[in-house]
């Protein structure tokens, strides 16, 4: 059995597909206002489990009878209002199930984390996993707290725990059109005319499922950190193969600072009166002008991967977002 949290997640969802179809048999943690809607085809072959990521009695009871676990729970904002909630997601709900499954005896524990947990450095514009993180205000407060996650990781791991930790970059695949990152596709769907003047690091949800099955096999290393990341784009040339593969017009003006900023205090304003995180925040801005790469090479020799193109991958994804758009 093994036990996954983030199962209604842009990757969890697809991972618990390839688990299922493979035989596994899957004990998946759900809270109780969670849309599983996306797997409610296989829901049936699931041993859905409600309960609040902080509560370590909970959990105990709930990770009985498992071997594995796959970390994919996690939250991601950018927006200043969410930075408790980040903490108490990112951080305390990582570090109870890593203590709960110390206690259980989890024979292997997986930790999908994220490439803004490695840090940036003004120093590099490639990093790789022996990237050191220091304080930088090129790292964002949803990045430390993934950093302070992984802390608990490589501590369960010092205990007895054989752990992996997987840092993919932004993870493209379909779903519904306001969530993750389909929000990227459906930023082009409306016809918006900017795009940032920076790199977007990117994978095919796909091959983060590929790796993550490969870490359950026993020949997997464990103690390790692997980027998974296919390559760095320009979104300039994402948009417009996004948009060439939706039949759309893409964004066509380079967002200058000038421009970014005014639609940072525009999103501002619109969020406030609508009650709604906003969309723009410093820390989008900020990211959306980096000029760095994440390096796979590790990820590649270790499990011989061989990563889809992003031609492939949008391809995948414009087909499949139809049923979305209807």
């Amino acid at each position: 059995m093994i036990f996954v949290t983030g199962a209604s997640g842009l990757i969890g969802t697809h991972l618990v597909r390839r688990l299922i179809a493979e035989g596994y048999k899957v004990r998946a943690l759900r809270r109780a206002n969670s849309n599983i809607s996306q797997l409610e085809d296989i829901s049936a072959e699931i041993d859905w489990v409600e309960a609040d990521l902080l509560d370590v009695s909970q959990l105990h009871q709930l990770l009985k009878g498992c071997r594995q676990v796959i970390h994919c729970a996690g939250m991601v904002s950018f927006a200043a209002k969410d930075k408790d909630l980040l903490y108490q997601t990112n951080v305390e709900g990582t570090t109870a199930l890593v203590n709960s499954s110390l206690a259980a005896g989890i024979e292997r524990f997986i930790h999908i984390s994220s490439v803004a947990a490695i840090g940036r450095s003004r120093r590099t514009s490639v990093v790789d996993e022996k990237q050191k993180w220091e304080k930088s205000s090129l790292n964002s407060w949803y990045g430390e707290t993934k950093y302070l996650g992984e802390l608990e990781v490589w501590r369960a791991h010092t205990e007895g725990m054989p752990c992996i930790i997987f840092n993919p970059s932004t993870v493209l695949g379909p779903g519904p059109l306001h969530r993750s990152s389909t929000q990227l596709f459906n930023y082009v769907i409306k016809k918006n005319r900017f795009y940032p003047p920076g790199l977007m690091n990117w994978v095919d949800v796909r091959d983060v499922v590929d790796l993550t099955m490969a870490a359950l096999q026993p020949t997997a290393t464990t103690g390790q950190r692997y980027i998974i990341s296919a390559g760095a784009v320009r979104y300039e040339l994402l948009f417009r193969q996004m948009a060439d593969c939706l039949g759309v017009p893409p964004p066509q003006i380079k967002a200058n600072s000038v421009l970014t900023s005014g639609a940072y205090y525009l999103e501002k304003i619109r969020s406030r009166f609508q009650q709604k995180s906003p969309l723009i925040t410093k820390e989008t801005v900020k990211l959306s002008n980096l000029e760095i790469e994440f390096n796979n090479s590790k990820t590649r020799k270790e499990f011989n991967h061989t990563f889809r193109s992003l031609h492939e991958t949008i391809q995948w994804c414009c087909k499949e977002l139809q049923s979305y758009m209807l």
